[in-house]
């Protein structure tokens, strides 16, 4: 997260707009957990 975060500064993104990916990228990350989580489940 960190070095996408430095690259989008090096792009001349705004720190509003790089917070903003950021929490995508961990609400993607979190949907993708509890799929995960849910498969497992749903075998066990």
């Amino acid at each position: 997260m960190a070095v996408f975060a430095a690259d989008l500064r090096e792009q001349g993104v705004a720190e509003d707009e790089i917070g903003h990916q950021a929490g995508l990228f961990m609400r993607a990350v979190q949907m993708e957990l509890e799929l995960v989580f849910a498969a497992e489940e749903a075998l066990a």
